[in-house]
């Protein structure tokens, strides 16, 4: 499936789910509000589901959580992932594609780990099938619909240019007289059509006021002065426009019944503004005669001539003739000639409820397990850790020799996530298991250290990612144990950092400035500088500020996301994971871009691009699915630690739905521990060390 027919697959769902949203709550605001509001106020109210099919207004209403609009789609309708390859925290490859397929089997499996199903990832063909089926039968339909339209322009307009008269001088005054007094300042043009069945007004740029040939003899003069005043509000209304909007709108969404019922009562309620209007213009006393006037040009549109869309008919719908004359005759309304100042309010009081109504909520996930479960698989995790950790305190992963050597490409990573999280367990209570697991950790790290300040071994990709992580690990143990010696290594690791960054941006593979940058090194080398400078190192504020300013071009201000290598576009996957772990289903360069932006002390609410940065990792939750490859425990962890920076519904929903992907995922021993399969997106089979210390940091987080 292309990434067009997913993409308005998505739109269309989202766009759907909303209106309807939106038209149940406008059709309850307008039956409660009838008998009191002004139908001026109402007619705007009721087109509002019908601008919701087009425009998402309900995303820029200012809720809590910073406007998020939780994802109310399908996970499997997702954009199709990029093309560009991908970089990891944990290890990084080659990304150039011709490099990567070097380096990659040319298929890959996923390791059975006990009570997970392991069949195929790639997405379904039929599904595939089926919506190439579903946009072909769409596209017809809207290219049929809008033939159709063209077609009533055409031919009404060929018959109204045929058909018309000029009126007569006096007949053309006493619409003149009419119009001023209306309050119409725009010029309008009167003309008369032998055969037309009902006063119409047209004309998108020059106005038009279309009227049978015997409409000035068969009325008398104050049932005329109504008809001509119901005419020229829609003048004053541009309702032609809205008319030609609502067609424009059905022609792409013929196949959705609730965009039809939402131009119906938009069109309904157009029509009682406009004679209420009119009744406002000749007098409460011509109630009677006002609508005697409708009732006969309505008993004269029998067979009703099928007019352009930008017109508007007098009689149409004719349906509604009977609400609209009860309406003219109650004595009880004081009709108004337009929108007034109350009724303005209370259109935008009403539409900000519909919005906020009509934004479509996920429920939020629940976990299978009490919540008092997280803090008991939490410690499982940790012991799982300290067991696993080697004599000399690294943590080893042990990658099948025929696929790749991974051993020292993640080493450094692994052991320094797996000390941070085991560290993140110590805030909670001393323990003294936990603390020497810890400390040999950093003791591993910094035997790991070179002269010239960088960690871990020089091998090609992993320098720098590796060099970032070891920093940051060893940087908040010196904040938990102080030591002035490894202060002092730090001090050389920082300057090892600053020298490899590229002048005025960021930072990527290489140990000296090359002009490379990604996002993803950046702001790792962003937060380990941050946890460097709390232990009390000197980093220069230009150089943080150079490299978030890299982030922020890197980063999309229309959608809030950050991309890899180039601006705004979609997640990264290595290139042999691209059809197993597609890149919709992560959000991680947007999500470390966020927590680079609060290290350096960004308000994540100061700009409209980083809420909607927040945005984009609430509408991709964690979620726990082999078959839709949608497991990625780094990402899970930096889009933690970044939406526990935000609070409020982003949080409570990114709490749940991470414990409940957690809880389902883990693997639990019989010796009480409990560890996560290394079957994600980044991992290979050994690599359980790596996926157990992501999956610890991100419930650390929330």
């Amino acid at each position: 499936m292309s990434a067009l027919q997913t993409s308005w697959a998505t739109w269309m769902l989202e766009r759907g789910s909303a209106t309807l949203l939106a038209l149940v709550a406008v059709s309850l605001i307008l039956g409660a509000l009838r008998r009191r509001a002004s139908a001026h106020a109402l007619s705007w109210l009721a087109l509002l589901p019908l601008v919701l099919l087009v425009l998402p207004l309900e995303r820029a209403l200012p809720l809590a959580s910073f406007g998020i609009s939780p994802r109310a789609l399908a996970p499997g309708l997702r954009a199709e992932p990029a093309d560009e390859p991908a970089a990891i925290p944990a290890r990084e490859r080659a990304q150039d594609p011709a490099r990567a397929v070097d380096l990659a089997p040319r298929s890959a499996t996923v390791p059975e780990p006990r009570t997970h199903d392991t069949r195929a990832m790639a997405p379904a063909p039929r599904s595939a099938a089926a919506l190439q089926l579903v946009f072909a039968l769409w596209l017809a339909g809207a290219l049929a619909s809008l033939a159709h339209l063209m077609w009533l322009e055409v031919r009404s307009g060929r018959f109204l240019r045929r058909a018309a008269l000029a009126p007569t001088p006096s007949q053309r005054a006493r619409f003149e007289c009419v119009r001023r007094r209306s309050g119409c300042a725009t010029r309008v043009r009167l003309c008369l059509v032998p055969g037309l069945p009902s006063p119409a007004t047209g004309g998108l740029l020059r106005p038009v006021l279309y009227a049978p040939a015997s409409l000035f003899e068969e009325l008398s003069a104050q049932e005329l002065r109504w008809v001509l005043l119901h005419e020229l509000a829609h003048v004053r209304r541009r309702d032609v426009w809205v008319a030609l909007f609502e067609r424009a709108v059905l022609a792409a969404w013929w196949f959705f019944p609730v965009a039809w019922l939402a131009r119906a009562q938009s069109a309904r309620w157009r029509e009682l503004a406009c004679d209420e209007a009119a009744l406002a213009g000749v007098g409460p006393h011509a109630r009677a005669s006002s609508s005697s006037a409708l009732l006969r040009l309505a008993s004269a549109s029998v067979e009703p001539l099928a007019l352009r869309a930008s017109l508007a008919p007098l009689c149409s719908p004719p349906s509604f003739l009977r609400t609209r004359i009860m309406r003219l005759l109650d004595t009880r309304r004081a009709p108004a000639r337009g929108l007034s100042l109350p009724g303005l309010l209370l259109v935008l009081a009403a539409t900000c409820g519909t919005l906020a109504l009509a934004r479509p909520q996920d429920e939020l996930p629940s976990t299978n397990a009490p919540r008092a479960e997280i803090p008991a698989l939490r410690r499982s995790a940790a012991l799982w850790l300290v067991r696993h950790q080697q004599s000399d305190g690294r943590w080893t992963v042990s990658a099948d020799p025929k696929v790749r050597t991974q051993g020292e490409l993640n080493e450094i990573t692994t052991t320094a996530l797996a000390a941070r999280a085991l560290l993140g367990e110590l805030k909670d209570g001393a323990s003294a298991e936990l603390e020497a697991a810890v400390r040999k950790g950093a003791a591993y790290l910094e035997s790991a250290q070179h002269e010239d300040g960088g960690i871990g071994p020089r091998l090609d990709q992993a320098t720098m990612i590796g060099h970032a992580h070891a920093l940051r690990a060893l940087a908040e143990t010196g904040l938990r144990f102080p030591d002035a010696v490894r202060k002092e290594r730090l001090e050389g690791a920082v300057a090892f950092a600053l020298r490899a960054q590229n002048p005025y941006r960021g930072w990527r593979y290489g140990i000296t400035p090359d002009g490379d940058n990604d996002s993803k090194i950046t702001a790792a080398m962003l937060l380990a500088l941050d946890a460097a400078q709390r232990m009390g190192i000197d980093v220069p504020r230009t150089k943080q500020q150079e490299a978030l300013g890299l982030l922020d071009d890197l980063t999309n201000d229309e959608t809030g996301r950050t991309g890899f290598v180039s601006p705004g576009t979609l997640g990264t996957r290595y290139v042999w994971k691209r059809e197993r772990f597609p890149a919709a289903f992560s959000e991680e360069p947007t999500a470390m871009t966020l927590l680079a932006r609060v290290s350096l002390g960004k308000d994540l609410s100061d700009s409209p691009k980083t809420r909607r940065g927040v945005a984009l990792l609430v509408e991709r939750l964690p979620l726990w699915s082999i078959e839709r490859g949608s497991i990625d425990y780094t990402y899970w962890m930096h889009g933690a630690e970044a939406i526990a920076n935000v609070g409020g519904y982003a949080a409570t929903a990114w709490r749940a739905a991470l414990q409940s992907a957690l809880l389902e995922g883990r693997i639990a021993g019989a010796d009480g521990t409990a560890h996560w399969p290394a079957i994600d997106a980044w991992s290979e089979p050994g690599m359980e060390p790596l996926a157990t210390a992501c999956s610890l940091l991100a419930l650390q987080a929330l």
